[in-house]
């Protein structure tokens, strides 16, 4: 199930739909982490603690918080300008999921993301790195999508159907990449 809706989020991107790949990949981000988080959490706990417990992989370093302030997520922590990257994740996810537009204006290259004259602004590697992460969870080692689908990480290009599984790997990758 989790590969179908990857390749669902591989054909919307190629058409440029944003806002329906994250739908798909919202309901992927869901599937993974009910089987990888105790059934006890409530999804969105699941889904938060996943994009959390992966952001190494979703963003190539680590980046705990954005200043983001005028967003309408309410902050789990003291202050009402830093908001957890996961939060930030999970609301586009969510509301797209939804069947709404998240108010984000995707760029093909740029900072990962930054909140400016109040409208966010994201790259749209940001999508890749989380369906990253929900391929390469160990979890989902025995799923597949088309042959000539591929994502690059930095200097790497590699065919999509490689990466089931491999969180290790693509962790250890990552960090000769930005050594």
């Amino acid at each position: 199930m989790v590969g179908i809706k990857i390749q669902n989020v591989f054909d919307h991107m190629g058409r440029g739909m944003v806002d329906q790949a994250l739908a798909e990949l919202y309901s992927a981000v869901r599937i993974t982490a009910s089987g990888v988080y105790d059934s006890a959490l409530d999804g969105d706990v699941q889904c938060r603690r996943f994009l959390h417990d992966r952001m190494e992989i979703i963003l190539g370093t680590w980046l705990g918080t954005v200043a983001a302030p005028g967003l309408h997520i309410v902050p789990r922590k003291e202050s009402e300008v830093c908001i957890p990257m996961e939060d930030i994740l999970l609301d586009l996810l969510k509301t797209a999921a939804d069947g709404k537009s998240p108010a984000v204006i995707w760029k093909n290259a740029g900072q990962m993301m930054i909140f400016r004259d109040g409208k966010l602004y994201s790259s749209l590697s940001l999508v890749w790195g989380i369906v990253l992460a929900v391929m390469t969870c160990p979890f989902n080692k025995d799923q597949r999508i088309g042959e000539n689908c591929w994502l690059s990480t930095m200097t790497f290009k590699y065919l999509a159907n490689d990466l089931w599984g491999e969180e290790k790997q693509v962790l250890r990758m990552l960090q000769m990449q930005t050594d």
